[in-house]
């Protein structure tokens, strides 16, 4: 969830920017250069690890204070927070509305199903905008010493999960009219050109390095999926907050400074990149200031 730009070393004749796309090259802030296109009513917002820790409910009260519904999702809806309670009562601009409802990313494609069904149910015939938000690692984590087991759950909790949900959704977010941006919350460190920069080889211990794989993984993905959709409108893109003082944000590793952003800022910033996406952003990596992010 939390993150812990280098050009890419080309030769001239096939230099690139850190964020292009199939469909163009460009500066690596262009995506700021587009007039904002402000976010529609009908959100769905993918919170994950615990509706009252983390990002989860900066996301729900900002996209409310911009007119958003918004359907905030946790594993047991029973231990929602106060924030997160408190924003379901008092709704957002305009009228959005806030609901809370179970979804785990350790589900498999039948309960993924499911819960599509709930949602229409709910009376949510439309999503524009999935913030695939979950994330899951260690700071302090060689990788030759990791475990099988802590290697598969952050897999499916920081790749596989939203890959599910993004196939599940597929129908909802196609409805006519949609903005259908998804929006894969990564790191600074799932980038492996700024591994070749920032840690080079000889140089000793590296952190996190679980987390780095896997958000690595979710990188893939995203290009993959933004692919295979590329000509039905879709922008998938991926996300770094930047060092945020959340829980993660605060995990101990040898010479890791403290979180610089708070939640708001973090938040805030990547709201105001999303709307600036068009069609010819679709896979590309951003960071929550709208810096391109090389892959």
């Amino acid at each position: 969830r939390d993150a812990r730009t280098a050009a890419l070393d080309c030769p001239a004749a096939t230099q690139y920017s850190p964020c292009e796309t199939p469909q163009r090259r460009r500066s690596d802030r262009a995506c700021l250069a587009h007039p904002r296109n402000h976010l529609p009513r009908s959100v769905l917002s993918f919170l994950r690890s615990g509706c009252s820790r983390g990002m989860g409910p900066g996301w729900a009260a900002l996209l409310l204070s911009r007119g958003c519904s918004v359907v905030a999702t946790c594993r047991d809806p029973s231990k929602a927070g106060d924030d997160l309670r408190a924003l379901v009562e008092k709704g957002g601009k305009g009228g959005a509305w806030c609901k809370v409802m179970q979804l785990d990313v350790s589900w498999e494609e039948a309960r993924m199903a499911r819960f599509v069904e709930e949602l229409r149910g709910s009376g949510v015939d439309r999503v524009d905008l999935l913030v695939n938000n979950a994330g899951a690692g260690v700071a302090d984590d060689p990788l030759l010493a990791a475990s099988k087991a802590d290697l598969m759950r952050f897999l499916e909790v920081n790749c596989v999960g939203a890959v599910l949900l993004c196939q599940a959704l597929r129908p909802l977010m196609s409805v006519a009219g949609g903005r259908k941006l998804v929006c894969n919350l990564n790191s600074d460190l799932g980038s492996c050109e700024k591994l070749t920069v920032n840690v080079p080889v000889g140089t000793g211990q590296i952190t996190a390095c679980s987390y780095r794989v896997t958000k690595a993984a979710m990188n893939m993905a995203t290009l993959c999926m933004a692919r295979e959709l590329d000509g039905e409108g879709f922008v998938f893109v991926s996300m770094s907050p930047g060092h945020v003082a959340t829980d993660m944000g605060y995990l101990p590793a040898p010479g890791r400074p403290a979180p610089t952003l708070s939640v708001e800022d973090s938040v805030g910033g990547m709201i105001d990149v999303l709307e600036r996406l068009t069609p010819q952003d679709n896979g590309s990596f951003h960071k929550f200031n709208g810096d391109c992010l090389p892959w």
